[in-house]
Protein backbone atom coordinates (compact mmCIF):
# COMPACT_ATOMS: atom_id res chain seq x y z
CA UNK A 1 0.00 0.00 0.00
CA UNK A 2 1.12 3.51 -1.18
CA UNK A 3 0.49 7.02 0.22
CA UNK A 4 0.74 9.62 -2.06
CA UNK A 5 0.79 13.16 -1.18
CA UNK A 6 -2.19 15.20 -3.18
CA UNK A 7 -0.75 18.68 -2.18
CA UNK A 8 2.57 19.14 -1.22
CA UNK A 9 1.95 23.02 -0.05
CA UNK A 10 -0.85 21.65 2.62
CA UNK A 11 1.08 23.49 5.56
CA UNK A 12 2.82 26.30 3.76
CA UNK A 13 2.31 29.82 6.02
CA UNK A 14 0.27 32.45 4.04
CA UNK A 15 1.27 36.22 4.76
CA UNK A 16 -0.46 36.39 8.12
CA UNK A 17 0.97 33.49 9.42
CA UNK A 18 4.23 35.21 8.46
CA UNK A 19 3.24 38.58 10.45
CA UNK A 20 2.40 36.46 13.44
CA UNK A 21 6.05 34.84 13.63
CA UNK A 22 7.27 38.66 13.17
CA UNK A 23 5.32 39.70 16.38
CA UNK A 24 6.36 36.48 18.72
CA UNK A 25 9.98 36.73 17.86
CA UNK A 26 9.65 40.33 18.83
CA UNK A 27 8.02 39.43 22.16
CA UNK A 28 10.57 36.33 22.67
CA UNK A 29 14.01 37.84 21.42
CA UNK A 30 13.45 41.70 22.01
CA UNK A 31 16.51 42.93 23.68
CA UNK A 32 16.41 46.28 26.03
CA UNK A 33 12.94 45.49 27.68
CA UNK A 34 11.92 48.11 29.74
CA UNK A 35 8.80 48.38 31.42
CA UNK A 36 8.86 51.72 32.23
CA UNK A 37 9.98 52.41 29.15
CA UNK A 38 6.48 51.98 27.26
CA UNK A 39 3.21 50.70 26.99
CA UNK A 40 4.60 48.29 24.42
CA UNK A 41 7.58 47.36 26.70
CA UNK A 42 5.05 47.16 29.26
CA UNK A 43 2.97 44.02 26.73
CA UNK A 44 5.79 42.63 25.98
CA UNK A 45 7.73 42.17 29.57
CA UNK A 46 4.46 41.25 31.40
CA UNK A 47 4.13 38.57 28.58
CA UNK A 48 7.64 37.40 29.01
CA UNK A 49 7.18 36.93 33.00
CA UNK A 50 4.15 35.54 32.50
CA UNK A 51 5.71 32.86 30.34
CA UNK A 52 8.75 32.34 32.76
CA UNK A 53 5.79 31.67 35.79
CA UNK A 54 4.04 29.04 33.78
CA UNK A 55 7.26 26.89 32.71
CA UNK A 56 8.55 27.28 36.18
CA UNK A 57 4.97 25.62 37.25
CA UNK A 58 5.12 23.53 34.33
CA UNK A 59 8.78 22.32 35.48
CA UNK A 60 7.93 21.46 39.00
CA UNK A 61 4.92 19.28 38.13
CA UNK A 62 6.93 17.37 35.82
CA UNK A 63 8.84 17.35 39.35
CA UNK A 64 6.36 15.96 41.40
CA UNK A 65 4.80 13.63 38.88
CA UNK A 66 8.64 11.54 38.62
CA UNK A 67 9.13 11.83 42.10
CA UNK A 68 5.73 9.88 42.91
CA UNK A 69 3.75 13.33 44.78
CA UNK A 70 0.21 13.65 44.52
CA UNK A 71 -0.33 17.25 43.28
CA UNK A 72 -2.52 18.98 45.31
CA UNK A 73 -5.73 20.49 43.68
CA UNK A 74 -5.04 24.38 44.29
CA UNK A 75 -1.83 23.79 42.53
CA UNK A 76 -2.85 22.28 39.52
CA UNK A 77 -5.15 25.67 39.71
CA UNK A 78 -2.87 27.97 40.51
CA UNK A 79 -0.71 26.94 37.48
CA UNK A 80 -2.94 26.13 35.07
CA UNK A 81 -4.09 29.81 35.80
CA UNK A 82 -1.37 31.49 35.40
CA UNK A 83 -0.78 28.93 32.01
CA UNK A 84 -4.18 30.86 30.61
CA UNK A 85 -2.84 34.17 31.69
CA UNK A 86 0.03 33.75 30.02
CA UNK A 87 -1.63 32.59 26.31
CA UNK A 88 -4.23 34.81 27.37
CA UNK A 89 -2.05 38.06 26.63
CA UNK A 90 -0.04 36.48 24.43
CA UNK A 91 -2.98 35.85 21.75
CA UNK A 92 -4.59 39.57 23.09
CA UNK A 93 -1.15 40.74 22.06
CA UNK A 94 -0.84 39.02 18.52
CA UNK A 95 -4.11 40.13 17.73
CA UNK A 96 -3.77 44.11 18.73
CA UNK A 97 -0.28 44.25 16.42
CA UNK A 98 -1.39 41.36 13.69
CA UNK A 99 -3.57 43.34 10.95
CA UNK A 100 -6.06 39.33 10.01
CA UNK A 101 -6.43 36.12 12.09
CA UNK A 102 -4.97 32.89 10.74
CA UNK A 103 -4.87 29.33 10.98
CA UNK A 104 -1.50 29.71 13.60
CA UNK A 105 -3.26 31.66 16.28
CA UNK A 106 -6.08 28.64 15.80
CA UNK A 107 -3.38 26.01 16.40
CA UNK A 108 -1.78 28.25 19.47
CA UNK A 109 -5.01 28.75 21.01
CA UNK A 110 -5.27 24.72 20.59
CA UNK A 111 -1.87 24.09 22.01
CA UNK A 112 -2.70 26.30 25.29
CA UNK A 113 -6.06 24.66 26.17
CA UNK A 114 -4.34 21.73 25.79
CA UNK A 115 -1.30 22.33 28.33
CA UNK A 116 -3.97 24.36 30.51
CA UNK A 117 -5.98 20.85 30.98
CA UNK A 118 -2.92 18.59 31.26
CA UNK A 119 -1.55 20.96 33.84
CA UNK A 120 -5.14 21.36 35.71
Amino acid sequence: MMITRTNNNMFKFNGTDKEILVIIKKVFLAKNIKPSQSDDHFRIWLIRLLFYISILLILLRVVLSLTGKEVPDDYAMMASLHITYFFGTLFLYINSESKNSSFLIFILTCVSIVLALYVA
